[in-house]
């Protein structure tokens, strides 16, 4: 029983039981890949919700990390992430706008189905092969406790990704802010 405590599969409450909980899904953290190769690689189905998307004034964290003057407008995707049809957590990703120069960004349709750095490869003919990734934990805030289904006090986890292409040049900046009830990262050393 303590085995299936330590791997969060059950929960031993005084007065309350044996409870068994919902699998989180794990992320493995030695390759950079985007939600949707990710959940495929565990046998789940990703899908998402485009909650809005189009050209933005950045923050300035977004231009700083893709390297571009702030008078720069990325492209700017918001969407729920879901696994198996479950909310798990939501992305806010900035693409830098040099990418769009020959081409029209992806639309709502396309990221609705579809993976981002799919469309980046086969599209903008951009590829997505590293990165940096910096994972801490969270409250869900008054900012997105609503999408994602949690009060404002619970925990989350918050990855925040800058990746780049073979060059190294950053395309993305990302904050993937995961419900930490369905979600946790592994990491093998």
């Amino acid at each position: 029983m303590q085995q299936l405590v330590s791997e969060g599969l059950v929960s031993r409450q005084a007065g309350h039981g044996t409870i068994v909980l919902d699998r989180k899904v794990d992320t493995q953290m030695h390759q950079i890949r985007g939600f949707s190769e990710d959940m495929k690689a565990r046998g789940l189905t990703a899908s998402y919700e485009v909650l809005d998307c189009g050209f933005v004034t950045p923050p300035g964290e977004a231009s700083q990390a893709l390297g571009t003057p702030s008078a720069d407008k990325p492209f700017f995707l918001k969407r729920l992430l879901k696994t198996n049809g479950r909310l798990i957590g939501i992305s806010r990703s900035y693409i830098r706008a040099d990418i769009f120069a020959e081409i029209a960004p992806p639309t709502a349709e396309q990221l609705t189905h579809g993976s981002l750095y799919d469309w980046l490869r086969e599209h903008a003919g951009t590829e997505i092969t590293g990165g940096v990734e910096f994972i801490e934990a969270g409250l869900a805030g008054p900012d997105l406790h609503r999408d994602l289904g949690l009060a404002p006090q619970d925990p989350v986890l918050i990855a925040q990704r800058t990746a780049h292409s073979p060059a190294r040049l950053p395309v993305e900046f990302a904050i993937i802010t995961y419900r930490a009830d369905r979600y946790r990262f592994r990491i093998e050393l």
